[in-house]
């Protein structure tokens, strides 16, 4: 059953590149911020409301909020409007990491969906 999902989701979404590690059911953002260590470095499934965006230097960045809470999201195409729903692929990472202290949460959009 997981291959046929993993299927239609490369031939209908056109997420080709990105089924290998990526969850395909919504991953609640409280949950991403809860468990950095477990999210790092893997591609999560994203849906929610664009409530702020902006662009500081060449960084292009807005934050999703979803019914748990927020994150803030790094990408490199156009920065939706505010109020826009979104769904991406991204991929978590932190700022900085010391023992089990993780900080500046955020993940970085592979494709919008």
């Amino acid at each position: 059953m997981k291959s046929l999902v993993l299927l239609l989701c490369t031939s209908l979404l056109g997420c080709g590149g990105y089924v290998d590690n990526l969850n395909t059911e919504n991953t609640q953002i409280s949950e991403v911020k809860a468990n950095p260590n477990y999210f790092f470095d893997k591609d999560i499934l994203i849906e929610g409301k664009v409530v702020d965006a902006t662009k500081v230097l060449n960084f292009k960045l807005f934050k999703v909020q979803d019914s748990s809470g927020n994150i803030w999201v790094l990408t490199e195409n156009s920065i939706p409007k505010e109020g826009q729903t979104i769904k991406i692929i991204a991929s978590f990472d932190v700022l900085a990491s010391f023992k089990e202290h993780t900080f500046g949460i955020y993940v970085q959009e592979k494709k919008r969906l």
